[in-house]
């Protein structure tokens, strides 16, 4: 693959994608370089291992992905071709948090809207129901900072792919979808998304709980700090033992919710409300 260098994601200008549609933004000239490379293959026996130069990743569906800490790159070897559109979102997100280690950049499992001119991260479990929400926030007017991972460098967020993906077709207004058909591990619903800044502000967090009752709860200092922790991307040690605390010292509520995706509309409103009483 060939392509431009003046897009990119997650605060990294992204070579070497092409057909990648409208997922990329506008980088910025001093984001760091990422050479992004796919090949068909197989790699036998494919394991897990960081270094502090060199990583290989075993992914689902037979995918391996290698990583060069300097110059920074990434090889997808794939026993199938995949779509430009699949390595840009879902399949970066899953080998950028390395780069980011590497650069001491702090990479979480969630999403963030931005709200008063702040991003907000959600966090929550895998299949905890982040996309669904991210997109409810969406149809009501909010801009979306990310979908799959929230990268933060110096208090900042950098913006993702421009995309929600779902597991279902969505409902209640959240705005037209397209199927595109299996990536990863299930189907997803893709919403696209419009233009945001490249980074913005990090406001603080909100952290998904499924309940038979929606509730919201700002939280103590000490377990914002825990769920933080427990959301990073990677459990490698931080290069800066401050980064737990500085983040932690936002502030932070417990969303409870049910599965009923017509409790959605409420509980986006009381998020806004929970920031607006900050």
């Amino acid at each position: 693959m060939s392509g431009e260098a003046s897009t990119g994601a997650y605060g990294f200008r992204i070579a070497g994608i092409q057909d990648s549609g409208d997922l990329l933004l506008e980088a910025r000239t001093n984001w760091p370089l990422l050479e992004v490379t796919s090949r068909v293959g197989r790699v036998d026996q494919a394991v897990t291992v960081v270094s502090e130069q060199y990583a290989e990743l075993k992914l689902i569906d037979g995918i391996t992905a290698r990583l060069d800490r300097s110059p920074p790159r990434v090889e997808f070897i794939m026993p199938t071709p995949l779509a430009s559109k699949a390595i840009v979102h879902p399949f970066l997100s899953g080998v950028v948090p390395i780069h980011c280690h590497w650069m001491g950049r702090t990479s979480l499992h969630g999403g963030a809207f931005i709200h008063d001119n702040r991003a907000w991260a959600i966090l929550g479990d895998r299949e905890g129901g982040k996309s669904t929400l991210l997109a409810q926030l969406a149809a009501q007017g909010l801009a979306i900072v990310a979908d799959d991972l929230v990268v933060i460098e110096d208090d900042m967020v950098y913006a993702g792919p421009r995309s929600i993906d779902l597991r279902v077709n969505p409902a209640q207004g959240m705005g037209p979808a397209e199927l595109i058909g299996r990536v990863g591990a299930r189907e997803r619903w893709r919403i696209q998304l419009g233009p945001v800044p490249s980074q913005v502000p990090l406001g603080g967090f909100f952290f998904l709980e499924w309940s038979e009752r929606s509730e919201i709860r700002r939280l103590g200092g000490v377990e914002r700090m825990l769920r933080i922790s427990a959301g990073r991307s990677l459990m490698l040690p931080l290069p800066d033992p401050m980064t737990l605390p500085r983040l932690a010292a936002l502030p932070g509520w417990a969303v409870r919710r049910p599965v009923r995706i017509e409790d959605l509309p409420t509980i986006a409103d009381q998020m806004v409300q929970a920031i607006a009483a900050e």
